[in-house]
């Protein structure tokens, strides 16, 4: 094989988190998690919890309306809601979600519901949150897990010497439901501040991307907010003094964070692999994140929770092999690191080869050149 390995059809790139914040473990950061989000992934392949079904059911009864109702054609019944084990998908969730809008006639009833969405909801991540040392680094948990913490939008941290928002964005389902999510969102992002500071914390103010609603619904707002809310704006966001954000948590405990956060990674790794049907990317991004490690199809596998069986059938389906996959990426970053004036002892090390002689064979089975060749043609000693 000679010249750039091909792939298995045009793949788009992973999109990955561009914020300074979470600092973190950032190059372990999940970007596959982002780009379900983003490339708006059928809602019957994205796993949910009943956290905010119950709040949605509690709005009903609050409304008059029977609970039976909204869950009509959701496939869930009302004593299964409160029971761990239940397991749901997002296309059940927005179900529930367009009844309960339908039959209250209320566009701003994802406010109502985003008041009582506290930390806690939010499950094991919620919790990692609760603990987390500053709002920070909280906030960066929505950034990091959005499948494991539900959300419809992926959140951004964006700060400036004057204020600090928490920016939601890249909703990509229904547009009949897209106000409904956007008030629940930004609406849980005050109450989660609150939970987390342990005191009422107001906005220095709130944008939406959405028209003006009707006055009842911007009184509402107001209301709960505290300043005004601009409407038609650039962006959906909640915007806080910079301190807000700096000052540590009273719950803070580092340890506690550490071991959680470790939770949340393989939690929202699994959503996301259970969520994507597309194999070859989940592993492409593996080897490319540790070369040394997922050189093993073992370690792949655990990893992705899937037997060696499954996970050779999942690639074949997509026409590959894991060692087509493995020697693209090694290809890849061999043809970098020679433009670095590494040693080739030091290029088979990081590409996962136990010895040198192994590498090159490789290499020239790769590109017809050994690696000597290749480097001088480069022009590199």
């Amino acid at each position: 094989m000679r010249g750039r390995l091909k792939t298995p059809g045009s793949k788009s790139k992973l999109l990955t988190s561009t914020s300074n914040v979470g600092k973190f473990d950032e190059d372990e950061r999940m970007s596959m998690s982002d780009r379900l989000l983003m490339l708006h992934t059928s809602p019957t392949k994205i796993p949910a919890t009943t956290h905010v079904i119950v709040l949605a059911v509690e709005e009903a009864r609050k409304l008059g309306i029977v609970p039976a109702a909204i869950l009509e054609g959701a496939r869930l019944r009302l004593d299964e809601l409160d029971l761990p084990s239940t397991v749901i998908t997002r296309e059940q969730e927005l179900k529930v979600f367009s009844n309960l809008q339908l039959l209250s006639g209320d566009k701003s009833v994802g406010l109502e519901i985003g008041q009582r969405v506290h930390v806690s909801s939010f499950g094991i991540p919620g919790y990692t949150m609760l603990v987390s040392q500053n709002l920070r680094v909280a906030f960066a948990c929505m950034e990091e897990f959005p499948l494991a913490m539900g959300l419809y939008h992926t959140v951004r941290i964006r700060e400036s010497e004057t204020e600090t928002a928490v920016v939601i964005d890249n909703y990509g389902y229904s547009s009949e439901l897209e106000v409904m999510t956007t008030d629940m969102c930004l609406a849980a992002v005050k109450t989660v501040v609150e939970d987390l500071m342990g005191l009422s914390t107001l906005p220095s103010r709130v944008t939406v991307r959405y028209t003006a609603p009707s006055n009842g619904h911007m009184l509402k707002h107001r209301a709960f907010y505290g300043c005004e809310v601009e409407y038609g704006a650039s962006e959906n966001g909640v915007y806080f003094p910079p301190k807000v954000f700096e000052s540590k948590a009273p719950l803070a405990n580092t340890v506690s964070f550490h071991a959680l956060h470790a939770q949340c990674k393989d939690l929202e790794r699994q959503w996301a692999t259970k969520a994507s049907d597309d194999c070859f990317l989940h592993v492409k991004q593996l080897l490319e994140s540790d070369l040394v490690t997922y050189s093993s199809l073992a370690h792949v596998c655990a990893e992705l929770c899937l037997t060696e069986r499954t996970l050779r059938r999942r690639l074949d389906h997509q026409g590959c092999s894991f060692q087509h996959l493995l020697d693209q990426v090694r290809h890849d970053r061999a043809c970098l690191l020679f433009g670095e004036s590494k040693s080739i002892a030091s290029i088979a090390q990081e590409l996962g080869y136990s010895d040198t002689v192994s590498f090159r064979h490789a290499f020239r089975r790769w590109t017809g050149k050994s690696p000597s060749e290749y480097r001088a043609g480069l022009g590199v000693r």
